[in-house]
């Protein structure tokens, strides 16, 4: 039987009972959802970090976590390798009231909880905090994220070399992701470092980058476990 990849943009509620029946069917999901079902992947990370890669299964559970924990996790793996005995990881990001739909609002809680989550498997750290601002200003302001960790010890050059790579190999599927602030102390051993993003603008807005990002990244997931397991056509 020929397998067929869906796309899971409801709620982080109604994924629940979406797998359950797609399961069933022996179809493979990506979830944009910040429901926790299913693999948490990150592109950009999936050969460097194995849990956050892809499944060998051709009925495959992806989850894409949140618009910002894709954004965060290349700035926390980065700044995780280039420190040691990460103890504190906080994640802010700001986006634009204007791309919060409705079911962005009523997963709030979800959001933070999954990207608190992902946070703490990248980094190892014992405490982890996300926080989401939508932000009503106009003309839209692009979506941004904030990451400041703090360790027992900081090489902030290595930081620095890791995040630029990372950078590089996400904007191969986000074009719009850009450095904003350059790693840096802000205590002692405390790094903080931002990165925007801005959308493509083919059918959202540009300002929407959170959208852009997620969505993106769940292109990309799905293309790469196509490839993995034959289903090519499926993409």
């Amino acid at each position: 039987m020929k397998l067929t990849v869906f796309f899971d943009a409801t709620s982080a509620a109604d994924r629940r009972i979406h797998w359950q029946e797609l399961s069933e069917l022996e179809k493979w999901v990506v979830d944009l959802t910040p429901s926790k079902v299913g693999k948490a992947t990150v592109p950009v990370l999936a050969d460097s970090y194995p849990t956050l890669g892809y499944s060998p299964d051709k009925v495959a559970n992806y989850s894409m976590v949140t618009c910002g924990g894709q954004s965060s996790a290349p700035l926390i793996a980065a700044m995780t390798e280039g420190s040691r005995a990460v103890t504190e990881v906080e994640v802010s990001s700001s986006i634009s009231s204007d791309s919060a739909g409705p079911a962005t609002r009523r997963n709030i809680d979800s959001y933070v909880d999954s990207t608190e989550g992902l946070a703490s498997r990248i980094s190892g750290a014992g405490f982890a905090k996300a926080m989401l601002v939508l932000n009503p200003a106009n003309p839209p302001p692009l979506m941004r994220t904030t990451v400041t960790l703090s360790a027992s010890a900081i090489d902030l050059e290595t930081v620095r070399q890791r995040l630029a790579s990372y950078c590089s190999q996400i904007q191969n599927y986000v074009p719009g992701f850009r450095l904003a602030i350059e790693p840096h102390f802000v205590a002692h051993q405390v790094v903080s470092a931002t990165v925007s993003v801005e959308g493509q603008g083919f059918f959202l807005p540009r300002h929407a980058g959170n959208l852009d990002i997620i969505n993106s990244a769940a292109v990309e997931i799905a293309r790469g476990h196509a490839m993995r397991v034959g289903d090519l056509a499926d993409v």
